[in-house]
């Protein structure tokens, strides 16, 4: 199901995808509005508060060395991250 889901986020908003071993989560990055838009995290889940961090830190480095961004946006909240903590 979130297959289709993660693949219209792909093609739409030339997105790409991190993956955590073990199907213990993943994250999905883009630009939703193109290129002279803000770099998003449109999407994220994981297992547990130890595979969110990972997560969120992999998309921080892949947003540096992609984007050359120090900020992101969040387009949902972090299941078990405290708000506060990201800033």
């Amino acid at each position: 199901m979130f297959e289709h889901w993660i693949c219209w986020h792909w093609i739409e908003d030339l997105a790409f995808i991190c993956l955590l071993p073990n199907k213990n989560g993943y994250i999905v990055i883009s630009q939703p509005d193109g290129k002279q838009s803000s770099v998003c995290i449109s999407e994220f889940r994981a297992v547990d508060i130890d595979s969110e961090r990972i997560l969120l830190n992999m998309a921080a480095a892949e947003i540096r060395r992609r984007y050359g961004h120090k900020k992101f946006l969040l387009h949902t909240f972090p299941q078990y991250t405290n708000l506060k903590s990201l800033e």
